[in-house]
C-alpha cells in the first residue's frame, strides 16, 4: 500500500534524526569534514598570511575548499548504508523518496556547518575584505548545499557499485563543477572582485541548479532498488 505524502515526510524526518544519532556517537562525517577543511584552509591561509591575496585568488579557494571537503567527507550518509547492509532493513520502514530526502537533509546540514566554520576562518588568515556580508553568507551556504546535493546523488548512484567511496567520489568531481561557476562569480562580488548584482545573479543559479538536481530524487529513489544485490 503506497505511503501518504504526511507518511513519507514523516519517514524523511526520521531517517534524519538516525543519521543526526550516528553522527552524534561516531561523529565520523562532520569531524572529517571539519578537520579535512580546517587543515585545508590553514594550508592556504598561512601560505598567503599577511600577502592580502586579491578577491579572485580567495573566491577560488573557497570555492575549491567547499568541493573538496564535500567530495571527501560527505557521500558516507548513503554508502555507509550498503557498507554495513542495513539498506533492505531501511527500505523495509521507508520508501526510497524519504530515505534518499532524509538523508539528503541531513548532508545538507553538514555542509553548511562545515562552511560556517571554514569560512571565517580562511577570511581572517587570508586578510580578505568583505564588502558584502549577506552575498557571502547566501552563497557560501547555497554553494555548500549544491555541493551536498551533489554528492548525496552521487553516493545514491554508487550504492551498487564495486568499490563505492571510489565511485562516488569520481563522478562527484564533475557533478559539482557547475556549483564551482556558479559560486566562484557569486563569492568575488562578495569580496569586492564585481559588481553586487552580478554575485546575487549567480546566487540565484544555485538555487535553480539545486532545484534541478532536487527534482532528480524522487526518479532516482523510485529505480535504486531496482540495482543489483548490494554487498553485504
Amino acid at each position: 500500500m503506497p505511503r501518504t505524502g504526511s507518511n513519507s515526510l514523516a519517514d524523511a524526518l526520521a531517517v534524519f534524526r538516525k543519521e543526526a544519532a550516528i553522527e552524534r556517537r561516531t561523529r565520523h562525517g562532520l569531524a572529517s569534514a571539519v578537520l579535512f577543511g580546517v587543515g585545508a584552509v590553514l594550508v592556504h591561509g598561512l601560505s598567503s598570511f599577511g600577502a592580502s591575496p586579491p578577491p579572485q585568488t580567495v573566491a577560488a579557494t573557497l570555492v575549491s575548499l567547499l568541493v573538496l571537503t564535500a567530495v571527501v567527507a560527505l557521500p558516507r550518509a548513503f554508502l555507509a548504508e550498503a557498507d554495513q547492509g542495513t539498506m533492505p532493513l531501511l527500505r523495509l520502514h521507508a520508501d526510497p523518496w524519504a530515505v534518499f530526502l532524509g538523508k539528503a537533509l541531513f548532508v545538507c546540514v553538514q555542509g553548511v556547518v562545515g562552511a560556517a566554520v571554514l569560512t571565517p576562518i580562511y577570511i581572517a588568515l587570508s586578510g580578505a575584505s568583505v564588502t558584502d556580508p549577506w552575498l557571502l553568507a547566501s552563497a557560501m551556504t547555497l554553494t555548500a548545499v549544491g555541493c551536498a546535493l551533489g554528492v548525496s546523488l552521487c553516493g545514491a548512484l554508487a550504492l551498487g557499485a564495486q568499490g563505492r567511496a571510489m565511485v562516488a567520489s569520481g563522478i562527484a568531481l564533475p557533478m559539482l563543477f557547475p556549483v564551482a561557476l556558479l559560486a566562484f562569480p557569486a563569492i568575488h562580488a562578495a569580496l569586492g572582485g564585481a559588481q553586487a548584482s552580478q554575485g546575487w545573479r549567480s546566487v540565484l543559479g544555485l538555487a535553480g541548479w539545486e532545484v534541478a538536481i532536487s527534482a532528480l530524487f524522487p526518479l532516482l529513489a523510485s529505480s535504486v532498488w531496482r540495482l543489483a544485490q548490494l554487498d553485504r
